[in-house]
């Protein structure tokens, strides 16, 4: 929780002509590993910026991998 707090002030440090651009990424939602399939690395970065919890996301991620798993 501590660290979507400190992310979140980092973002809103960020002015009207200064909006973060894809460089900013790692630096505001934390790092997402790039190993990991395409579709989970845009979920966790979906849900960081939803301002999401790590155990939420990592419940979501279970799930769909669970669900594609299935197909």
């Amino acid at each position: 929780m501590q660290t979507l707090r400190r992310l979140a002030a980092q973002e809103q440090q960020f002015t009207a002509e200064s909006r973060p651009g894809v460089a900013d990424e790692p630096q505001l939602h934390g790092i997402i590993d790039p190993d990991k399939p395409p579709i989970i690395q845009k979920m966790r970065l979906e849900m960081r910026v939803q301002g999401l919890m790590l155990l939420t996301q990592t419940a979501y991620v279970g799930w769909v991998r669970r669900f594609l798993a299935g197909m």
